[in-house]
């Protein structure tokens, strides 16, 4: 069994007989390693300079809200848009106000619609519950209401009916 040729000609083993290992083979190795490694930073700091010298050209070319916007908080509510424009123009003379953009606090809302949206998702679960259970029993509406079938899908996590 005799070595394979990537282990005869790799540096650490270089000119020995097997079993027996170069060691300034592996020193030179060692160094080759802290170069590549070195250059591999220095290579990631140039890449990262020249990434951002992109961002910026690229931020540049691009016009968004965030290069001629103010953010005010804290404003009454109760204000009419010319009335927020002549305190701003108060307060930061030197700032021209162009346009004032309401922004509302919409949790109500949100939680709103997702109670009504888990309420649509419930009566889906009930006419489906309903409609299945009048299959498998092979019956009408009209014919299940004159029997007095309960059609009322049992409590689970969706529905407590």
């Amino acid at each position: 069994d005799s070595p394979a040729i990537a282990v005869k000609m790799s540096i650490g083993n270089y000119g020995k007989s097997p079993g027996e290992y170069n060691k300034g083979g592996i020193l030179t190795q060692t160094i080759l390693n802290f170069i590549f490694i070195f250059v591999i930073i220095l290579g990631s700091v140039i890449l990262r300079k020249l990434q951002n010298k992109v961002i910026n050209e690229i931020d540049e070319k691009n016009l968004t809200p965030s290069d001629f916007c103010v953010m005010a908080t804290g404003l009454p509510v109760n204000k009419t848009q010319d009335e927020v424009i002549a305190y701003l123009k108060e307060i930061l003379p030197s700032i021209e106000v162009c346009y004032v953009n309401y922004c509302y606090d919409i949790k109500e809302i949100v939680t709103t619609a997702r109670k009504l949206r888990n309420l649509n998702n419930v009566k889906s679960y009930i006419l489906a519950y309903r409609k299945r259970k009048l299959k498998d029993l092979n019956k009408s509406e009209g014919e299940a209401a004159a029997e007095d079938i309960d059609l009322h899908p049992p409590p689970t996590k969706t529905c407590c009916c």
